[in-house]
């Protein structure tokens, strides 16, 4: 009987973990996209220029680039439990300072606060998933991505209905702060592992021998690919549409809405065929890069019509969504050991891909066209399958084995609805 109490416990300890990063990436979803769905709103508030406003999002890259430089310091010495913590403590009290300042310099430190917050939930949400769900990790993941997805649709509208109802736009960063305050009651108590369950303690090596695989590279180049082109796709597509179909940008914006649309979607879609073992993680991530890529393809052929992009628009996001999570789930398994180090290095990657790409797209766009600018996060999504086929081919040469082969992404759930009869005979303990 006390083995079934602690093995019930260790249970809900897990799911009240995998809540917990649902409310911490729902908040921090909805708390990305208020202050470009009010930029407007902003301007008005502290008198700048729509060039100025431009160091609105410039401040919380920065704070974001910064976060996963840091990261890997602050994690060891205070823990990933705790650094989320503070996460939301920032969340919850920066987010309420960029509707209410009318000063343009506390704005731009409330956005950079909020830009190091959002690398510090982005990072440690794997760290912990990896820890807890190592077996189902990569449908784990696109779950916990696909509620930053919905906070992301979300927003916009709290913003709607706080401008109409309430006439303050703050009202709208207050379900954000009640969102993140919820999420820190759900997270003080819980337990988090210290070392993957099942997994034997390992002196992780120093920084510099992770980095001197090919392996760890290999990653960080995926990353950086990945999020240059959805970040380019994103930033890019409305005007691109409006410019080449001539229409209103008010016409043109439900392409935008529609890629968001799609990454949660594809997000809940994968963590659905992986859950019930339809297809394994590699031919998913084969899958999403082909469609990607023809889904961006339609787009730099036609851009003046304004249907298909808006077809095209959904489906990038349907096929993007799964990549981003199916590859930090690969990589994670294969250095569990120097988890917090290489997670911070691929969110460095990934966010330099974001800054660079958009502006290697708007040269191009500039110079040669919408269509030309438009092939680029295209060419570029295929480009990730280079470095994943190089990764995979480098463990089957070295005889590692996949945790993902040894444990089918629906194996943990099989040992969940397992465990009542073991428990029962007695034969299992936590």
């Amino acid at each position: 009987m006390k083995g079934y109490i602690d093995q019930c416990k260790c249970y809900s300890n897990d799911h009240s973990l995998l809540y917990t990063l649902y409310l911490a990436n729902g908040a921090t979803g909805i708390t990305f996209i208020l202050p470009a769905a009010m930029l407007p709103l902003l301007i008005e508030h502290t008198r700048i220029s729509l060039d100025t406003a431009g160091w609105i999002f410039a401040s919380f890259s920065v704070g974001t680039l910064l976060s996963a430089i840091i990261q890997g310091a602050f994690s060891k010495r205070i823990g990933s439990k705790y650094l989320l913590l503070s996460s939301m403590v920032i969340i919850a009290t920066a987010g309420l300072v960029v509707p209410w300042t009318h000063v343009f310099g506390v704005l731009l430190i409330a956005q950079f606060l909020l830009g190091i917050a959002f690398g510090f939930v982005y990072v440690t949400s794997n760290i912990l998933a990896t820890r807890v769900f190592l077996e189902s990790l990569s449908e784990t993941l696109n779950k916990v991505q696909a509620a930053f997805g919905i906070g992301a649709l979300i927003g916009p509208l709290l913003l709607s209905f706080a401008l109409q109802t309430l006439h303050e736009s703050i009202w709208a960063f207050c379900v954000v702060t009640i969102l993140a305050c919820v999420t820190i009651g759900f997270l003080i108590p819980l337990h988090i592992p210290p070392a993957v369950e099942g997994e034997t303690p390992q002196k992780a090596g120093p920084s510099t021998h992770t980095c001197k695989q090919i392996m760890f590279w290999f990653a960080i180049s995926q990353a950086f690919l990945y999020m240059g082109a959805e970040v380019g796709f994103e930033n890019w597509i409305v005007t691109v549409v409006s410019k080449e179909t001539a229409v209103a940008l008010a016409i043109a914006a439900p392409t935008a809405t529609l890629f968001w649309v799609g990454l949660t979607l594809g997000n809940v879609l994968s963590a659905q065929v992986l859950q019930r073992d339809i297809l394994s993680e590699r031919s998913l991530l084969y899958c999403c890069i082909l469609g990607g890529c023809l889904s961006g393809l339609l787009v730099a052929i036609f851009p003046g019509s304004l249907w298909t992009s808006f077809a095209a628009s959904l489906l990038m996001g349907l096929f993007f969504g799964p990549i981003l999570p199916s590859i930090m789930a690969i990589t994670s398994r294969q250095f569990v050991e120097r988890l917090d180090f290489v997670s911070s290095a691929m969110s460095f990657g990934s966010e330099t891909g974001g800054l660079l790409c958009p502006l290697l797209m708007g040269v191009a766009i500039a110079h040669f066209g919408g269509s030309w600018g438009m092939l680029i996060p295209a060419l570029i999504c295929l480009l990730v399958a280079v470095p994943f086929s190089l990764a995979w081919w480098q463990t089957r040469e070295n005889g590692q084995v996949s945790k993902s082969a040894a444990f089918p992404p629906d194996d943990l759930m099989r040992k969940q609805m397992s465990i009542l009869p073991k428990v029962i005979s007695g034969s299992l303990e936590c």
